[in-house]
């Protein structure tokens, strides 16, 4: 758990206050962001990572934190612009807004966007605001290259927050907060429309994944010690880390982009929250089991972001349980034919199996 570091007040008549902050602050303890007890949205998806000047774009969301198959609601919306209102992020008019449904999945298609833009000239008129890239992107898709990313919004719930049935109202869902965050999120995912061929982008994909440097199937559930120190490391296809354009030293030549690694799991620690492409590995600490408990399964995850809306995610299981060697590679005592189980470990030592 961690504890946030504890700061002295100094200044005038703030002392008080921010020092009776301080201990209440320096008395609590707080989840790390990587431990998932609780539903949570952990990123949005879109093949491919942008609006085709022709064709469509297909989101899908990855809600965790509920048991596996639990009846999860969901509901889509298109808007170009959006901003944070009373508690939520929502369409700047509901003019704007074109419901993409609630299904697990939605599409995006040139089409849903100039509908959204054909109304943009009311809207900011009304709003007394002049329009991002003027009156004509709402009549021409080539006019409106330049206009900023936009956004889908989305609402994930437990069915149970609304009375144990999914809202079929999609307005209506995004149109008030989430009452509790514990069985409600909104979130949204940015996109941009690619009619400038230089907005066109592929997601970065997440070839292998590693647990002590043999590649983790993601069909396979080892078992490990409590307490266990696993080293976890991901590779991807280097062409994923695609040219952004000249960089400012005419020596490096294209700039690149960078890869950021966001790590989760039910249980346990990690060395860190995030890693990036140059170091990408992580260290998760497996927890101990509580007295009477005698195993425990939980999962990691990892999502990968570029940085210009392309990501991507893998998941994994294990069961930590008292009584395994922590001699054993958890991989290789469940299948010692993986590659690599025959050499040395990511810590130098001689892999040893059954």
């Amino acid at each position: 758990m961690h504890k946030p570091h504890c700061a002295r007040a100094t200044a005038g008549v703030w002392v008080a206050v921010l020092g009776a902050l301080a201990l209440v602050a320096c008395g609590a303890t707080y989840d790390p962001p990587s431990l998932i007890n609780k539903l949570r949205l952990l990123g949005i998806h879109a093949e491919p990572a942008y609006v085709p000047a022709s064709g469509e774009t297909v989101l899908r969301a990855l809600a965790v934190g509920e048991a596996d198959g639990a009846n999860l609601c969901y509901a889509w919306a298109f808007c170009p612009f959006a901003w944070a209102k009373n508690g939520a992020f929502r369409c700047i008019d509901p003019l704007l807004q074109v419901d993409l449904g609630i299904g697990a999945t939605a599409t995006v298609s040139t089409d849903v966007v100039m509908a959204s833009l054909a109304q943009a000239p009311t809207v900011f008129k009304k709003l007394g605001m002049a329009q991002p890239g003027g009156a004509a992107a709402s009549k021409s898709p080539s006019a409106a290259q330049d206009l900023p990313d936009f956004y889908v919004m989305v609402q994930v719930s437990t069915a149970q927050a609304s009375g144990g049935v999914c809202p079929s109202d999609v307005a209506a869902t995004l149109g008030k907060p989430c009452a509790d965050s514990r069985t409600c999120l909104l979130g949204y995912k940015r996109l941009a429309w690619a009619i400038d061929p230089k907005k066109v982008n592929k997601n970065p994909k997440i070839e292998s994944f590693s647990l002590d440097a043999v590649p983790w199937p993601e069909v396979l559930t080892p078992t490990a010690a409590p307490g266990d120190r696993l080293a976890l490391s991901l590779t991807w296809n280097p062409a994923d880390k695609e040219a952004t354009g000249p960089s400012i030293d005419p020596k490096l030549g294209q700039e690149k982009e960078t890869l950021l690694m966001s790590w989760f799991t039910t249980a346990g620690a990690y060395d860190k929250e995030r890693s990036y492409d140059e170091v990408p590995g992580n260290v998760l600490t497996l927890p101990s089991l509580h007295s009477g408990e005698d195993e425990r399964l939980l999962t990691v995850w990892v999502v990968v972001r570029d940085g210009r809306n392309g990501e991507d995610w893998t998941s994994r299981k294990i069961l930590v349980k008292r009584g395994v060697s922590a001699n054993l590679h958890p991989l290789c005592a469940a299948d010692a034919s993986l590659a690599g189980c025959d050499h040395l470990d990511a810590k130098g030592q001689v892999v040893k199996t059954p």
